[in-house]
């Protein structure tokens, strides 16, 4: 987990391998669905990351989706 400043505002950015015991699945699926577009993320330099708030509202909208389609 990392933190980077925006404007004088901290922003909370996760790497995939944070994600990935939280989503149970590889590091290596979270890159892949990272680059499916299905899991938002920006890119520094070589580093993939996915800012908090974007992660926290991507988990809202699956567990929405899933308990919808129940």
């Amino acid at each position: 987990m990392h933190n980077m400043h925006d404007s004088g505002s901290q922003v909370e950015m996760l790497k995939p391998s944070d994600l990935a015991p939280r989503l149970g699945v590889t590091t290596g699926r979270v890159y892949q669905l990272i680059a499916e577009g299905l899991i938002p993320s920006v890119r520094i330099g070589r580093a993939i990351r996915v800012p908090r708030k974007a992660w926290d509202e991507w988990l809202k909208e699956q567990h929405r989706r899933a308990t919808h389609q129940e």
